[in-house]
């Protein structure tokens, strides 16, 4: 049985902090930190990709992954890692900071 991805998208939400917006158009930064479901450990070495346009980045030493110079609007962010079933979460973001 492959393990659970739990990207903090959840604490995301509840923590509009963890989404960094600058007001201006395509200058969105996006970060989010990737942890084991049943750990709590962060998962260091996950592809990142952003389905719509391709672009893709790897979590660090620490589990967080970035992506910046986004647009507002809605992108479908897909997880994987080896060892873990792959995680697709739907995320709008917007100029104001909220996701």
């Amino acid at each position: 049985m492959k393990n659970k991805i739990v990207v903090l998208f959840i604490v995301i939400l509840v923590f509009v902090n963890m989404v960094q917006a600058q007001v201006s158009d395509c200058h969105i930064s996006f970060h989010g930190h990737l942890v084991d479901i049943k750990t709590r450990e962060s998962i260091p070495g996950v592809l990142v990709r952003i389905k719509e346009f391709g672009k893709a980045t790897v979590s660090d030493s620490a589990g967080i992954f970035s992506f910046s110079d986004l647009c507002a609007g809605q992108y479908s962010f897909i997880c994987e890692a080896i060892g873990y079933d792959t995680l697709v979460k739907t995320i709008n973001l917007t100029k104001s900071g909220h996701a």
